[in-house]
């Protein structure tokens, strides 16, 4: 057992050692996080990108292109079918 104090803001810092132990890759993996009565529960998650190297690398190319400069959308959804849309014209 390792005992631990939460700083100020009660984060607590999990030791390098542990992560290693159980392959957590802090570029990739997040950790879902439960509480169970009296007991926080960790678990590893390793979150797979919503895009392809290839198609973040054509959005860049999207976005940079005078064409699609100060194009507006009312949400979040919208652009991203647009986007999608430009990226199969493309």
């Amino acid at each position: 057992m390792l005992l631990r104090q939460p700083n100020i803001q009660g984060q607590l810092t999990i030791p390098k050692e542990f992560l290693k132990q159980i392959g957590f890759d802090p570029k990739h993996d997040y950790f879902d996080i439960e509480l169970k009565e009296d007991t926080i529960i960790l678990k590893p998650v390793t979150v797979e990108p919503k895009f392809s190297d290839e198609e973040l690398k054509k959005m860049e190319r999207l976005f940079n292109d005078p064409a699609n400069k100060g194009k507006v959308y009312s949400s979040a959804a919208e652009g991203l079918t647009a986007l999608r849309r430009m990226m199969k014209k493309k």
